[in-house]
């Protein structure tokens, strides 16, 4: 059952499996590892699929089918709420702080950019 803690666990660690692990080595005693490799990869393939639903790239019948195995896996609808928001910073832009007005292609546009500056 994915929760608001193991969500913000996945972003501290911006949705990288090998940030993570990385720091899987380095973490205390006090900082208790709060993810299972099964969860992290729910969590990443269910933010994806979010969004391809979000910017209009998934059929009707498998947006049903998605949606109800995300509010499966979750605990609750703020979970659901909280995974939907870290949508917008998959693929890199996780320090991009994104305007509603700005555009998916932009987005994608500056990521690229920054990927061979």
């Amino acid at each position: 059952m994915l929760t608001h803690e193991k969500l913000d666990f996945y972003a501290r660690y911006r949705g990288t499996w090998d940030n993570w692990h990385r720091g899987m080595y380095f973490l205390q005693a006090a900082e208790p590892n709060l993810l299972e490799d099964d969860e992290w990869i729910s969590i990443h393939n269910s933010v994806h699929n979010l969004y391809l639903i979000d910017n209009g790239l998934a059929a009707k019948s498998y947006i049903t089918e998605l949606e109800a195995n995300v509010s499966a896996l979750c605990e609750d609808s703020t979970v659901v709420q909280k995974m939907r928001e870290l949508v917008p910073y998959q693929y890199g832009l996780w320090d991009q702080k994104i305007s509603p007005e700005q555009s998916l292609p932009k987005r994608f546009v500056d990521w690229v950019f920054r990927l061979f500056a």
